[in-house]
């Protein structure tokens, strides 16, 4: 899939680390929405702390 691709894997992840980062919406009834954009790993680690 590399060889397809016109960048290197490591070119597109450093590009896409730029747009890493968290927020917060308000909705309905008192609720919140917390939206976090970042590496897969720790955020599938975040992901599993707070749903364990």
């Amino acid at each position: 899939m590399e060889q397809v691709q016109p960048t290197t894997f490591a070119e597109r992840h450093k590009v896409a680390r730029e747009s890493r980062g968290v927020w917060v919406r308000d909705v309905e009834d008192g609720m919140t929405e917390l939206l976090l954009r970042g590496p897969a790993v720790p955020v599938h680690g975040i992901h599993d702390m707070i749903t364990h």
